[in-house]
């Protein structure tokens, strides 16, 4: 848990290359950058994955697994915002050096940060609301 909790974390905020004066931090909040991505983590993920999962079972395509619910699925699509790697990756060849918008950047940074804390607490709190413990379904799932 340390590892996973603290050690990570703290690695990967370190190795993003974020270097922010608190004192702007309020007016990068609310910059169009900084909102559109923080919503297209938060709002796109979410809102993707439970769009398409529900066309790709209504179609035939594919079937929920015997036990989850669409609430379980819901739950688990909000954590799809945590992958910031690969969104601090598109931020930087967007707002590279050559493009002259670095303060652009250090923006989609602070709002990839911040999605994914938010998306990961909202997450959490979910699987806690919609998967009691001791109700999983584990034991049944590794039947098969």
């Amino acid at each position: 848990p340390f590892c996973v909790f603290v050690v990570m974390p703290v690695f990967a905020f370190a190795n993003s290359g974020l270097s922010v004066e608190f004192s702007e931090l309020g007016d990068m909040l609310v910059h169009p950058v900084a909102l559109g991505v923080f919503f297209g983590l938060v709002v796109g993920k979410q809102l993707g994955i439970m769009v398409f999962s529900w066309l790709s079972v209504k179609l035939g395509l594919a079937s929920l697994p015997r036990g989850v619910k669409w609430s379980q699925l819901y739950a688990v699509s909000w954590l799809a915002a945590i992958g910031f790697t690969m969104s601090l990756f598109i931020a930087e060849l967007a707002f590279s050096a050559p493009s002259g918008q670095e303060d652009l950047l250090a923006e989609a940074k602070v709002a990839i940060f911040l999605a994914s804390i938010f998306a990961g607490v909202i997450g959490l709190l979910l699987l806690r609301i919609f998967c009691p413990l001791g109700q999983t379904g584990d034991d049944e799932f590794l039947k098969d």
